[in-house]
């Protein structure tokens, strides 16, 4: 901020005095707010630095539908953006290589200091996220300053003030760049029937999705009359049941099952915690 004053006064006489004021020392020349002077020490401006530069906080935030976290649920992310700094930010845009989203546009896309603005996009959850039990991602926000320098911050998963861990329990100390993680709800889809002689190659093996999740496990398969027919520990491993005996008591070794009910009883551990599935499994020939 740069000013000058004017002083006037009258002498005993009724005749104007006049004075322009100076900073503080007419004895030493001092330059105004752009660094120039006039040769005149007597009249220099008062400036006031003020303190000025650019600033963005960006955070990430996710809001997860279908089942709340499951194979192929979707993540709406929400991006928000405010300008924390002293300087107008203009020509804003975030990517997010997890959305594959390249220059996403902020509404707005020019913020003055202490505006917000808000941008979304969304994701699909995948088999590896499953795998990982969780999502995670960081994106990054770009704007420019009034001089064209580039505005950047990445972003945090919704309070800098507080750090989160990222899907592995890691922190690296700063709480203002802390990835949005989502957990994924593991889950197991049994499919309760299968049909190895029909010839088109699908529903051959007794298929229990996501137990790979849980490699600590055992399947068992007993007939009608509660005789065990089929065993395997660590089932997700090579080859499943193919409707065909592995000898266990009276059922005689690679014999073909015949057509019917059969059940399976699944146990596998879960965080420690010994857990078992049941149901019923159909051999259709």
């Amino acid at each position: 901020v740069e000013n000058s004053a004017f002083a006037t006064g009258q002498d005993a006489n009724g005749n104007d005095v006049l004075d322009i004021s100076d900073a503080g020392d007419e004895t030493i020349e001092t330059p105004d707010g752009l660094g120039n002077t006039n040769g005149d020490p007597t009249d220099d401006p008062t400036v006031s630095d003020l303190t000025s530069f650019p600033q963005l906080t960006f955070t990430k935030t996710a809001s997860v539908g279908g089942s709340g976290g499951a194979l192929g649920d979707v993540i709406t992310y929400t991006f928000t953006v405010t300008n924390t700094g002293a300087q107008t930010v203009s020509n804003i845009s975030i990517d997010d290589a997890l959305t594959g989203s390249v220059e996403i546009v902020l509404n707005p896309s020019t913020l003055a200091p202490g505006e917000t603005g808000i941008a979304t996009a969304a994701y699909t959850i995948a088999q590896a996220d499953v795998d990982a039990g969780y999502v995670q991602n960081s994106a990054t926000v770009t704007g420019q300053d009034p001089m064209g320098n580039n505005v950047i911050d990445v972003s945090d998963a919704g309070n800098e003030t507080i750090e989160s861990p990222d899907g592995s329990g890691n922190v690296d100390g700063d709480p203002t760049n802390d990835p949005t993680v989502v957990l994924v709800d593991v889950e197991f889809e049994i499919f309760d029937a299968i049909t190895p002689d029909d010839g088109d190659g699908q529903n051959d093996v007794f298929t229990i999705a996501g137990l790979q999740n849980f490699p600590d496990n055992n399947v068992k398969i007993y007939n009608r009359w509660g005789v065990l027919v089929y065993e395997k520990s660590q089932y997700h491993i090579g080859d499943g049941f193919r409707g065909i005996s592995d000898g266990r008591v009276t059922i005689q070794q690679e014999k073909k099952l015949p057509a019917g009910v059969y059940y399976y009883v699944l146990t596998y551990v879960d965080g420690g915690v010994g857990k078992s599935i049941a149901g019923p499994l159909y051999i259709k020939r």
